[in-house]
C-alpha cells in the first residue's frame, strides 16, 4: 500500500514524466544527428542532472520514482542482448586477436578492483566503473547496477567518470599511438575495438583515422573493430555474477545474468535460423527498446543525483580509477600486439 501511494504522489508523477521526457527526447535527437559520440544514456544523465540542479526543490527524487527507473533497466537487458549478445562473434576472431583482447579486458577489469581496494573506494562504484571501462561503458554499467544493488549516485558517478576517461583516450591518446607507432587501418581497428568503451566512440575513432590518412582498407578495418567491440559484450557473463558476488560477500547469480544470458543465446538462434527476419524487424525493435528504456533510466537516475555527490572524493577516485584502468589496458595491449602480430594485424 506504501509503496502503491507513493507512486501516485505528485513528486514521483512529476519526476518519471520529465525523466521519460527527457529520454524520448534525448534518444531522438541522437538518432536524427547519427553522431557517434552522442550517447543517449549519458546524455539523458547529464541533462537530468542539469535540470536537478537548475529547478533545485521544484523536483524533489523520491524512492518510488528511483524504483520504477531501476526496474527499466531489466526489459532493457532482454533487448540489449538480443542487439548486441551474439556468441558467433568469438569464432570470427583470430585466435591471437580473441587472446589479446581477453588479456586486455582482464587488465583494465583487475587494475580498477585493486586500485578501488587501495583508495577505498565503495564496491558498487569499483564494480560499475570496472565493467564500464573494461566492457561497453554506459549499457555495462546500466546492466552491472541491478546485480550490485547500485544507488542513483554510483551510477552517475560511475558514468560520468568512465565518460571523461574515453573522451581523454579518443581525442589525445588513440590518435597519438596510432601515429607515433604508423598504426595501419587493421592496428588501428584492433587498438580502439580493444580499448574504447563506448561503441560509438570505436566508429568515430575509425573515422577520424580515416579522414587523418588512414589509407586502403578501411572498411574492413571498421568492421573488425566492431567485431572486436562486439566480442567484449561476452565478458559480461563473466563479470556480472563475479562484480555481484563480490558485492555481496557471497556467490550470486542474479536475474540480470540469467535474462542476458538467455536473452543472447535466443537472439543468436533467432539471428541464425531467420537471419532476414532478425535483421529487418527484431534487431531495430531491439535497438529501439533497450535505447528508450534505458535512457529513461539514466533520466531518472540524473535527477534523483545530488551534484555534491558527484564532486566528491568518490567522484574524484572514480575518475583516476577509470583512468587508470585505461592506462593499464593500452600499456598491455602494446606490448601483447608487439609479441602476437610482430608484423601488424
Amino acid at each position: 500500500m506504501k509503496i502503491s501511494a507513493a507512486l501516485h504522489s505528485p513528486a514521483t508523477i512529476k519526476l518519471l514524466f520529465v525523466a521519460a521526457g527527457i529520454g524520448l527526447t534525448t534518444s531522438a535527437l541522437t538518432h536524427l544527428l547519427h553522431a557517434p559520440v552522442l550517447d543517449p544514456l549519458l546524455f539523458s544523465l547529464l541533462l537530468g542532472i542539469l535540470l536537478r540542479a537548475l529547478l533545485k526543490d521544484r523536483i524533489n527524487p523520491t524512492d518510488a520514482a528511483t524504483r520504477v527507473g531501476h526496474g527499466l533497466i531489466l526489459p532493457g537487458i532482454i533487448c540489449y542482448a538480443v542487439a548486441n549478445l551474439e556468441f558467433t562473434t568469438v569464432a570470427s576472431l583470430p585466435p591471437r586477436s580473441l587472446l589479446l583482447l581477453a588479456i586486455v579486458v582482464a587488465i583494465c577489469f583487475g587494475t580498477i578492483f585493486l586500485l578501488g581496494r587501495h583508495l577505498g573506494q565503495t564496491r558498487e562504484i569499483t564494480s560499475l566503473v570496472a565493467t564500464g571501462s573494461a566492457i561497453c561503458g554506459a549499457s555495462a554499467i546500466a546492466i552491472t547496477a541491478p546485480a550490485v544493488r547500485a544507488r542513483s549516485e554510483d551510477v552517475s558517478i560511475s558514468l560520468l567518470a568512465v565518460t571523461m576517461s574515453a573522451l581523454v583516450a579518443l581525442f589525445v591518446v588513440l590518435p597519438f599511438c596510432g601515429a607515433l607507432l604508423r598504426m595501419v587501418p587493421a592496428d588501428y581497428a584492433l587498438l580502439s575495438g580493444s580499448l574504447l568503451q563506448f561503441t560509438g566512440f570505436v566508429k568515430e575513432a575509425m573515422a577520424q583515422f580515416h579522414f587523418q590518412g588512414g589509407g586502403a582498407g578501411m572498411v574492413d578495418a571498421t568492421r573488425l573493430a566492431m567485431l572486436v567491440k562486439a566480442t567484449r559484450y561476452l565478458a559480461l557473463i563473466v563479470c556480472i555474477p563475479l562484480v555481484a558476488s563480490l558485492a555481496h560477500g557471497r556467490l550470486t547469480l542474479p536475474l540480470s545474468l540469467w535474462l542476458y544470458l538467455g536473452a543472447g543465446i535466443g537472439g543468436t538462434l533467432f539471428h541464425a535460423t531467420y537471419p532476414l527476419a532478425y535483421a529487418t524487424y527484431l534487431l531495430p525493435f531491439a535497438q529501439l527498446g533497450y535505447q528508450l528504456l534505458w535512457s529513461v533510466t539514466m533520466a531518472a537516475i540524473g535527477l534523483s543525483a545530488d551534484v555534491r555527490d558527484l564532486l566528491s572524493v568518490n567522484g574524484y577516485r572514480a575518475f583516476w580509477m577509470a583512468l587508470a584502468g585505461f592506462v593499464a589496458a593500452l600499456l598491455s595491449f602494446l606490448l601483447f600486439w608487439w609479441l602476437f602480430f610482430p608484423n601488424g594485424a
